[in-house]
C-alpha cells in the first residue's frame, strides 16, 4: 500500500497487491482506505481495476466507514465489458448494486466509485469495500494500480 498526503489537501491511496473475494458477501478491499475526522465533510473517488473468474457473474462496489454519518452518497460506474456500464447510486453504507455479468472472465475491467461522505462526531476510516454477484466458487480481485482519493469539502481546506 502506499500513501500520500499533498499540498492540495488531497489524500491517495494505490494499491500495490491484488485483493481477492471468495465469500460471497461484502468484504475490504484491504489497503483501500483513507482516514476521515469526526464532524467532517469529504468527497472522494475510487478508480478501481478488477477482474472475476466466470462470465455469468458480476462485481459490486461499496464503502464503509465510521458509525452515524450525517451523509452518505455513492455513485458506482462498474464495466459489464466493452460497451456496456452499470450505473447505481446508493445512500447508504454498505448498499447499492453492481453488475450482473461481464463479458470475459479473467480479464481486467474498470470501475469508478465517487461520492460524498459527512462523518459524525467519530472519526475513522473511509473502506472501499466489494463482492460478488452470485456465482459458488466464483473470485473476484480488484487489481493493483486501483487508487482511492479523498478531500476534504467542509470545514473548508
Amino acid at each position: 500500500m502506499s500513501y500520500n498526503q499533498y499540498d492540495n489537501n488531497i489524500d491517495v491511496v494505490i494499491l500495490t497487491s491484488e485483493v481477492s473475494n471468495t465469500l460471497g458477501t461484502i468484504a475490504d478491499v484491504t489497503g483501500m482506505y483513507l482516514p476521515m475526522m469526526a464532524n467532517t465533510s469529504y468527497e472522494f473517488e475510487c478508480e478501481i481495476i478488477w477482474r472475476i473468474n466466470d462470465t455469468g457473474r458480476g462485481i459490486r462496489f461499496s464503502i464503509n466507514g465510521p458509525a452515524n454519518p450525517t451523509l452518505v452518497l455513492l455513485h458506482t460506474e462498474i464495466s459489464n465489458g466493452l460497451s456496456s456500464i452499470v450505473n447505481n447510486i446508493a445512500r447508504a453504507y454498505d448498499s447499492g448494486l453492481g453488475s450482473t455479468s461481464i463479458d470475459a472472465a479473467n480479464t481486467n475491467s474498470y470501475a469508478r466509485c465517487y461520492g460524498f461522505v459527512t462523518n459524525g462526531s467519530t472519526a475513522g476510516n473511509l473502506q472501499l469495500r466489494f463482492s460478488r454477484s452470485g456465482g459458488i466458487g466464483t473470485i473476484i480481485y480488484v487489481e493493483p494500480g486501483s487508487i482511492m482519493r479523498m478531500w476534504r469539502t467542509d470545514p473548508s481546506n
